[in-house]
């Protein structure tokens, strides 16, 4: 049985560590987040440092990136995927290859978010709650960090249905299988290659 667990930092958190954190483990994303304009968006920015720094032991040195940009790191001996949203990180570690999203639900989708969608998935949604949408999206970014493409994949042409009904997916002749749970109005996904033993949530 695969086993992945997923770490959530909440960004008030990050206030915590001192800047010589950053200096040494992330410098570059220090430099990156210093250049944002709100608080919150800094937050996030050296979430994703304090999350690899203390769980994974990574420095920036040690990050690879593939061919479409996915972070991997051979130091971390394990494969992982971070996403934020609102006030928290979420940091995926699994011993195979994983995506997590995470979405904030309780929010107005923008004008133009429902071009993604299957028509499959508008008939899903067709009578449930707004924040549905957010799951299927969620689903959608999972999945596309776990196959390692990220934005390349046309989220439009996924139809996460069979996740909807919690079944795999077939995506490229490969199965994939996905976990979403619901945190404090935030959708937490992950996706996988396989069947999972998931431990849902160790706070940071």
């Amino acid at each position: 049985m695969i086993s992945s667990k997923v770490y959530l930092l909440n960004i008030d958190d990050v206030k915590k560590y001192k800047r010589g954190f950053f200096e040494e483990y992330f410098p570059e994303r220090l430099k990156r987040a210093e250049k944002f304009v709100f608080e919150k968006d800094k937050l996030r920015c050296l979430g994703v440092a304090v999350a690899l720094g203390k769980v994974l032991n990574i420095h920036e040195s040690d990050l690879s990136y593939g061919e479409y940009g996915k972070p991997y790191s051979d130091k971390a001996g394990v494969s992982f995927s971070i996403s934020h949203s609102g006030d928290y990180v979420a940091l995926a570690v699994s011993d195979t290859d994983i995506g997590v999203d995470i979405q904030k639900n309780n929010r107005e989708p923008k004008d133009n978010a429902y071009r993604i969608l299957t028509e499959d998935e508008i008939g899903y949604l067709n009578g449930r709650p707004q924040k549905e949408f957010f799951k299927i999206w969620s689903l959608k970014e999972s999945l596309s960090k776990a196959v390692g493409k990220g934005i390349h994949i046309g989220f439009s042409e996924i139809d996460t249905t069979p996740f909807l009904h919690k079944l795999p997916l077939l995506y490229s002749s490969q199965q994939y299988f996905a976990n979403v749970v619901e945190i404090d109005n935030y959708y937490i996904t992950i996706c996988t290659k396989n069947t999972q033993s998931l431990s849902f949530i160790e706070k940071m």
